[in-house]
């Protein structure tokens, strides 16, 4: 198993209830709460919701770190709106994230987990760099969808630095 879980959750303070709410419940149901490293993913310098997180996850006895991404990193990015930049802070997460964890577990913050992580985190991915639920929603005609739900994935930290 992979050990500390390292979970990466993007929020701001539009969203903060939201992200109390899923840390929340990350925490409760899991059966080894020292083991949870959350990582907050923020365009926020000083931010409430982080103020929240940090209470909530010392609770627990867990640890949290939080990533100030300047708006300058989403340059390169087909953002349509402000808001949306936000969408992109998952794809930094695998090259900031340091340490030695070999995967990463990414959650949108309108999540509610309502089981333990530790079965999440210890899936094989069969070499595949992500480990997502295809979005049925998108199937045409034959064969699997291209698209894929991003609001939960298993990230290969090695895998996604290497493929770049």
């Amino acid at each position: 198993m992979d050990l500390p879980i390292n979970i990466v959750i993007c929020a701001n303070d539009e969203y903060g209830d939201y992200a109390a709410a899923l840390t929340a419940s990350i925490f409760e149901n899991s059966s080894s709460r020292e083991d949870i490293h959350i990582h907050l993913f923020n365009r926020q310098k000083d931010s409430i919701t982080t103020s929240r997180l940090q209470e909530i996850v010392s609770r627990y006895g867990g640890k949290l770190d939080q990533y100030h991404l300047l708006e300058a990193s989403y340059r390169e990015l087909p953002a349509k709106d402000y808001k949306s930049l936000d969408a992109y802070s998952r794809l930094f997460a695998p090259r900031m994230v340091l340490g030695e964890s070999r995967k990463l577990i990414y959650l949108d913050i309108d999540m509610i987990v309502r089981s333990d992580l530790h079965d999440l985190i210890s899936i094989d991915l069969g070499g595949n760099t992500i480990g997502a639920i295809r979005d049925l929603e998108y199937e045409k005609g034959e064969g699997k969808s291209p698209l894929f739900n991003s609001g939960v994935m298993v990230i290969d930290v090695k895998r996604w630095k290497e493929r770049k």
